[in-house]
C-alpha cells in the first residue's frame, strides 16, 4: 500500500499540499482517509507545506501563593546567613 501511495502522490499530477491532499489521495489510492492521512503525516514533503498551527498549547504552572510564615523563614534565615558570611571578613 505504500508504494501504490507514493506512485499517486509523488507523480506530477499527483502532487497536493496540505489538508485537502488526505481526501484527493485516499480518493485517488481507493484506500480510507485515515490509511491515507497516516501515510501523509510521515512524509517529510506533506509536512513542510502544512499550514501553521493556529494554537500551540504551552504548559501551565500552579505556584501556590506563598504564606506569611514562608516569608517570615526566609527572611530570617536569609539575614542570618548574611551576618554569618560579613563576620567572617
Amino acid at each position: 500500500m505504500d508504494a501504490k501511495l507514493a506512485k499517486i502522490y509523488y507523480s506530477p499530477e499527483g502532487y497536493w499540499k496540505g489538508i485537502a491532499a488526505i481526501k484527493k489521495l485516499a480518493e485517488a489510492a481507493k484506500v480510507p482517509e485515515e490509511a491515507a492521512k497516516k501515510w501523509l503525516i510521515r512524509q517529510a514533503l506533506w509536512q513542510i507545506y502544512l499550514p501553521a498551527p493556529k494554537r500551540i498549547p504551552r504548559p501551565k504552572f500552579d505556584v501556590p501563593t506563598p504564606n506569611r510564615r514562608t516569608f517570615f523563614f526566609f527572611r530570617t534565615t536569609s539575614s542570618l546567613a548574611a551576618a554569618k558570611f560579613s563576620n567572617t571578613r
